[in-house]
């Protein structure tokens, strides 16, 4: 079954306020080029960690380029009464096991 049509007929909740995918050499080109423009759609954010570059890559609604972070995230869906945030540097430090000072 195709990633796209499972996501459609499977998703669990009704609404997503945001999906996010960890490229991997095996699936780069099916989040960026398949699965970016469905969730481009319907999703008001996409966010594509690179673990490789070490960058997030946040595409919000409707977004023709995603705006690339390499420090932090800062998310803030309608209805949070505190923000989403993610010291990006930390977080990949932590992925791949490296002590920060």
């Amino acid at each position: 079954m195709h990633e796209v049509e499972r996501v459609r007929r499977e998703m669990p909740a009704r609404e997503l306020l945001v999906a996010a995918e960890v490229l991997s050499p095996s699936s780069s080109r099916g989040d960026r080029v398949k699965k970016r423009p469905f969730y481009g759609r319907h999703v008001p954010e996409y966010w594509i960690v690179d673990l490789d570059a070490r960058i997030l890559e946040r595409w919000q609604l409707h977004s023709r380029q995603p705006e690339v972070l390499i420090s932090t995230l800062e998310w803030h869906p309608t209805g949070a009464t505190e923000p989403f945030r993610l010291d990006l540097p930390t977080y990949f430090a932590a992925v791949f096991g490296e002590h920060t000072a």
